[in-house]
């Protein structure tokens, strides 16, 4: 790690971005689109042609965004301490980015209703991306929880995950309501990207010697 320190540091930065970003084009275009309800109505809905900024939330708001994603992926490989855990996390990661990137080309159809196989695709991955980030959150539970220099941050990694699968249902019982319940749990993960972060680009400055010792 200490041989790798400053690509692994703008990776972090890269993860620090990823959901800034995110979150700024997203209530940006929203507030600036006539007659959007974000409530009722999910993000992608911003993206599908036609829109007043859909070229803006597809290519920035989720391209972009998963570009910075996917190279985040490399610190977290480094975080995990390399291996096969750091190789499944990293991969992980990446798939989420990638099906950001995904979702930026094959677009939404008119109300998210699935009628073209661009739309089915763009729900598919979207789906892919949610698991993605579940899954690498409850993996960096298990994988830090020995280790003291990261103690509070599996369980909030490990909280985060349980939280999101507790939360999964409410997008079919509030259907009304699925703009609110998806931002909720894509602000779910991207907190957690956020915070893992941030304090992954704190490990890569510090030597981490002392923040790897077993409990």
């Amino acid at each position: 790690m200490r041989k790798n320190r400053f690509p692994c540091q703008v990776a972090a930065v890269c993860g620090m971005a990823a959901p800034l970003l995110f979150a700024v084009t997203t209530v940006a275009i929203g507030l600036a689109t006539p007659g959007y309800d974000p409530v009722t109505q999910l993000v992608s809905e911003l993206g599908i042609p036609g829109t007043p900024y859909a070229t803006a939330m597809n290519s920035v708001g989720l391209i972009m965004t998963g570009i910075l994603i996917s190279v985040f992926a490399s610190a977290v490989h480094s975080v995990l301490s390399g291996g096969w855990k750091g190789a499944l996390g990293a991969v992980l990661v990446a798939v989420a980015g990638i099906s950001f990137v995904a979702m930026g080309i094959f677009h939404c159809d008119k109300g998210c209703i699935p009628t073209t196989s661009g739309g089915s695709l763009h729900l598919l991955f979207g789906m892919v991306a949610l698991a993605a980030g579940l899954s690498a959150a409850l993996l960096f539970s298990l994988v830090k929880a020995r280790e003291r220099g990261w103690n509070g941050y599996w369980q909030y990694s490990l909280f985060t995950g349980v939280l999101i699968l507790v939360m999964l249902p409410l997008l079919l019982l509030h259907p009304d309501k699925a703009g609110l319940v998806q931002r909720i749990l894509i602000g779910l993960i991207f907190l957690w990207m956020e915070v893992l972060a941030l304090r992954a680009y704190v490990t890569f400055r510090v030597p981490p010697d002392d923040l790897n010792e077993p409990a």
